[in-house]
């Protein structure tokens, strides 16, 4: 939840399952809609949404502004860690090495 949103997968199979989708609700229950689709996992930090499709590609959003989103990178994704403004992952494109890349995407590096 940021402010008066919230965000949360849906899906009819499952969290694993490959046709999640992002949604975005008021904390009153009002204004439902679809953010976006084919999604493999969400997480956020402050007002800031990252997520993963499953075709690759590493988004994010501001919650106050979901229709803006801002493409970090290409990798597909697998397991992701946020610490300051570096965000962790592994990269299924390279053999599951771990990657970072800042909150801004500049500086995708492999982590040795």
């Amino acid at each position: 939840m940021t402010g008066k949103w919230l965000f949360y997968l849906s899906s009819d199979t499952g969290y694993n399952a490959k046709n999640n989708s992002l949604q975005r609700v008021r904390t009153d229950g009002k204004r439902n809609r679809l953010v976006e689709s084919n999604i493999n996992f969400i997480t956020s930090v402050n007002k800031l949404i990252f997520y993963s499709k499953n075709g690759g590609g590493l988004y994010k959003i501001n919650a106050n502004n979901s229709k803006k989103k801002i493409k970090l990178c290409d990798d597909r994704i697998g397991d992701i860690y946020i610490k300051r403004s570096w965000i962790y992952y592994n990269n299924l494109n390279d053999n599951d090495n771990a990657y970072k890349i800042r909150m801004n995407g500049k500086r995708r590096q492999i982590v040795e």
